[in-house]
């Protein structure tokens, strides 16, 4: 007979630290239940196959296709050999538990490409016919920000014969979620002609790979953006500590995934032949501050 619901329930994590819900760490426990509804069932194999899975679309020789590849798979029996039996509720439930790898990246949802995590039920009855049941889950990588992050970043950019420069600086070059970033910038115009106006933007630029051979093509979000008044001509435009709160995104630093993070300022001029002057900062985005670094003032999280 067939069977008129199967279902997969995640159980919450139990946290007395964080009130975070509805994904896990790497390295995390993650249980549950199966739950079969049906009547006169008998179930001769049930498991559960755990995958992380990598899809993206990549470019070689002019040629666009789609990439897969399995990173993680486990597969965890909860019957074996033995039927099981209905309960008085017409309802079997078989409970689950496995742990995460520690090395496996956060989930992610993009244009080009995706990681995603499954937990998929198989089921075998007497007439050998598989039944399938799935969810998804999210996962959030664990990654700390390193000594050098905390160094101040310092970057002056002209264009030459145009009379414009631009000095920008920020307080240190890695940030958590939620923390303010210091912007900082003076731009001088002495052109001859006003400048129209500024821009300042926070940009995630992503590439998926499958660490090997294939790179997915360059995906562009802007997470942020703000703009400045035109700069008349002998004048000067100044952002002090200008605050840019880091939104929650994945970090920096993950497995087939390249994510850059760039403060971008751009100084627009006039006419068709004048090129906008641009100042990038790369920063890093982590997930903590480093533990060696605690002495280090920090912005507070909002």
């Amino acid at each position: 007979m067939d069977i008129k619901r199967l279902a997969i329930q995640l159980y919450p994590m139990e946290i007395q630290t964080s009130s975070r819900s509805g994904f896990y760490f790497p390295g995390d426990v993650v249980s549950g239940i199966v739950s079969i509804l049906n009547k006169n069932i008998n179930i001769n194999g049930l498991h559960l196959e755990v995958e992380g899975r990598l899809t993206f679309s990549a470019v070689q020789d002019a040629n666009a296709f789609t990439k897969n590849k399995s990173f993680m798979y486990l597969t965890l029996p909860l019957i074996h050999g033995s039927p099981a039996t209905q309960d008085v509720e017409d309802e079997l439930k078989f409970p689950f538990e496995f742990t995460l790898p520690r090395d496996i990246p956060s989930s992610y949802e993009g244009k080009l490409g995706n990681i995603q995590y499954s937990i998929k039920a198989v089921i075998k009855e007497q007439d050998s016919v598989f039944k399938f049941g799935s969810t998804g889950f999210t996962v959030k990588a664990e990654v700390t920000l390193n000594a050098q992050d905390y160094v101040p970043m310092r970057q002056s950019i002209s264009i030459p014969r145009s009379g414009i420069m631009a000095d920008v600086w920020l307080d240190r070059t890695g940030y958590v979620p939620g923390e303010k970033i210091e912007f900082n910038a003076m731009i001088d115009n002495k052109s001859g002609k006003y400048v129209p106006g500024t821009t300042v933007q926070l940009i995630q630029y992503t590439m998926f790979n499958d660490g090997q051979l294939f790179r997915s093509v360059k995906e562009k979000k802007i997470l942020w953006e703000t703009k400045g008044r035109q700069i008349s001509d002998n004048a000067t435009q100044l952002w002090d500590k200008f605050p840019i709160i880091v939104p929650c995104v994945p970090p920096s630093r993950m497995p087939f995934v390249d994510i850059t993070y760039v403060i971008k300022l751009t100084v627009h001029r006039t006419g068709f032949l004048n090129f906008n002057l641009v100042v990038r900062q790369n920063i890093v985005i982590a997930s903590y501050h480093s533990p060696s670094c605690s002495d280090i003032e920090t912005a507070k999280p909002i």
